[in-house]
């Protein structure tokens, strides 16, 4: 008998911590996948909600932005056939400075105020999460404000960058594209001649588009030049087919361009907006190479 009793307790010994060890792994094990799966869960909601507000703010404004790019490369090609003729003058003793130029200013800046809509919104989104196309997108927002601000596009070239004379402090430039920003959302040219072009506020602009012309020292024309090869990239990526341009019609936009230096610095700079390499970029990358042979 004591034999029996004294191998029983040796047995409870023995057996006791293997069950305890046994059912801590098995309530750790629980616990870590239970963890993993909310992680997870939690990690695709996120993902999903980031997308679908990326798809939405992209739906806003997607069709106005290619509609006003659109309308602004036609200017700009009419600009090229006719920048001598003076249409760019302002009337000074006259009430009216003619239609050619409000019209100039409001394409210009009714492309920049949906710029300005669709970066206000893009600041809350994770760029991480977004698809290939939609991350596309917001790099063409980011890369138009980029070339109507920033001094490194004259890199190289004589010019006052601290003066705001032929590019817009970043800061400013949002200024101006917000007042141009429509409660209808959509700016009408009536609307802007009655609105934001009275206002003083947004005369630096005004004073930016006034007596523009190739044949000029300044070198605002050269700027413009880089907006219309980015604008024509936009539209090859997401216009309709008939707004698509070829490859020669991005070397004609090239070789408007008076300074060189201009096109070699914004093919500098395409890679660090994550552009250049491939879709319609691509095709300003080749026509900056090929105008400068």
């Amino acid at each position: 008998m004591s034999e029996i009793l004294t191998w029983l307790e040796m047995t409870k010994t023995d057996v006791l911590p293997a069950a305890i060890v046994s059912l801590l792994i098995s309530v750790t094990v629980t616990l870590i996948s239970k963890h993993l799966e909310t992680r997870d869960t939690a990690e695709i909601a996120y993902r999903y909600e980031q997308r679908k507000k990326q798809h939405e703010v992209i739906g806003r404004h997607y069709g106005r932005l290619i509609s006003a790019a659109n309308t602004l490369g036609y200017r700009m090609w009419n600009l090229y056939a006719n920048c001598d003729r003076g249409w760019l003058s302002r009337e000074r003793d006259s009430d009216d400075d003619g239609y050619y130029f409000k019209s100039t200013a409001y394409r210009l800046m009714n492309f920049f105020a949906i710029v300005r809509s669709a970066e206000k919104e893009a600041i809350l989104l994770d760029g991480r999460i977004a698809s290939k196309k939609d991350y596309l997108f917001l790099n063409y927002i980011d890369v138009f404000h980029w070339v109507m601000t920033d001094t490194a596009l004259f890199e190289g070239l004589t010019y006052a960058h601290e003066s705001q004379c032929d590019h817009f402090f970043a800061d400013e430039f949002r200024r101006y594209s917000e007042l141009c920003i429509s409660t209808d959302d959509q700016l009408t040219f009536d609307g802007f001649t009655s609105g934001p072009y009275t206002d003083p506020k947004f005369f630096p602009v005004l004073r930016f588009i006034e007596g523009l012309t190739r044949n000029e020292a300044r070198l605002r024309w050269d700027r413009l030049i880089a907006l219309h090869l980015l604008i024509q990239a936009f539209l090859n990526d997401f216009g309709y087919e008939r707004q698509r341009a070829s490859k020669g019609k991005f070397d004609e936009i090239a070789a408007q361009v008076r300074n060189k230096k201009v096109l070699e610095n914004l093919g500098q700079w395409l890679p660090k907006h994550e552009l250049g390499r491939r879709d319609g970029t691509r095709l300003v990358a080749r026509a900056i190479v090929r105008t400068g042979k």
